[in-house]
């Protein structure tokens, strides 16, 4: 009978509340406590008070295992009955399985999952058995310190094994964003509706394949000194991504977090910040995180309708951009 019941439910569409407010009355009468959920939260948003807040807390506490399953009640945000939103936090691709598993989770569209170094692999790895049409939205953040142990396969970036990871992008055919904290946890990207990236770190391998992201608009990159270092001593340019291929649809780019690459690369061949401080006059041109990258971004500049740069320079229209290439 579970097996009747769960093959005759209803394919639900995504964007309609509609369609699900008519599935939580079958629900109802069904004695299924998602649709009294689905009622209490489409009420809360149409008009939020506290007796409606104290009755939806009030459901999921007596139905936690039916509704909630294994997840916090602080790490998911609903709608209309249905995970919208869940964040993972611990336990890995376990973790992962249990969650997305559950019957609250068919219709998550943002997921974001924080785990140890070690653990993210094999997270990916388990997000990849399955298609995810429902996700629009991925946070994939890799701890940089945790329990220590031997990932499902290796970040190390000369060693590629992380092209593995790839295998996730054919299960993510709706992503609109993803964002990426962590190293060389992929050998590129190919996902066709994804519109913007952030990433923390070298996500992608700095030698992979070409992106396949036609329809990307706007990229946020945050790099640190302490990520460039090994990166900067092999002569990789971090941002080459971002012109090496082609991104038609490219439009935005904020790089207001990064750091200058050339303090990095001063430092890791000339000596301490003590040395560096005294010497800036004489360096200033190296140091220059614009002289470091004008020539990549002179390739985007005929597309692009905002450029943020390090030290808060914020260039909003192409003649901006235009002027800033031209200024000596």
């Amino acid at each position: 009978m579970g097996r009747g019941k769960r093959n005759a439910e209803p394919q639900l569409a995504l964007d309609s509340d509609d369609e699900l407010l008519v599935h939580a009355d079958a629900l109802i009468e069904a004695g299924d406590p998602r649709g009294e959920l689905a009622h209490l939260q489409h009420q809360r948003s149409r008009g939020d008070t506290a007796k409606l807040r104290t009755a939806e807390a009030k459901h999921l506490k007596q139905h936690a295992a039916a509704l909630l399953g294994p997840v916090a009640p602080d790490h998911v945000t609903w709608r209309l009955g249905y995970f919208d939103r869940v964040r993972i936090d611990r336990g890995g691709a376990d973790a992962i399985a249990e969650v997305l598993a559950h019957p609250s989770a068919r219709l998550v569209r943002t997921l974001e999952v924080a785990t140890d170094h070690a653990e993210l692999p094999a997270a990916i790895l388990e997000l990849a058995r399955r298609p995810r049409p429902t996700l629009r939205a991925l946070v994939l953040h890799q701890r940089s310190r945790g329990r220590s142990g031997k990932p499902a396969y290796s970040t190390t970036p000369d060693t590629h094994d992380h092209e593995r990871g790839d295998a996730l992008w054919p299960m993510l055919p709706n992503l609109e964003r993803l964002e990426l904290a962590g190293f060389s946890l992929f050998h590129t990207i190919a996902l066709p509706n994804v519109t913007e990236l952030v990433f923390d770190g070298l996500p992608i391998c700095d030698r992979g394949r070409a992106w396949k992201v036609p329809k990307l608009a706007r990229v946020r990159w945050r790099v640190s000194h302490e990520q460039l270092r090994p990166y900067i001593e092999r002569g990789v340019d971090l941002l080459a991504a971002l012109w090496k291929w082609k991104h038609p649809a490219l439009r935005h780019i904020d790089l207001s977090d990064c750091e200058p690459v050339g303090y990095v690369h001063y430092r890791s061949r000339f000596g301490s910040s003590e040395e560096f401080e005294d010497d800036i006059h004489e360096v200033r041109e190296f140091l220059s995180f614009e002289l470091q990258h004008k020539a990549g971004f002179r390739k985007l500049a005929p597309q692009l309708d905002e450029l943020v740069l390090p030290r808060g320079r914020h260039l909003t229209t192409r003649a901006a951009i235009a002027n800033w290439l031209d200024d000596a």
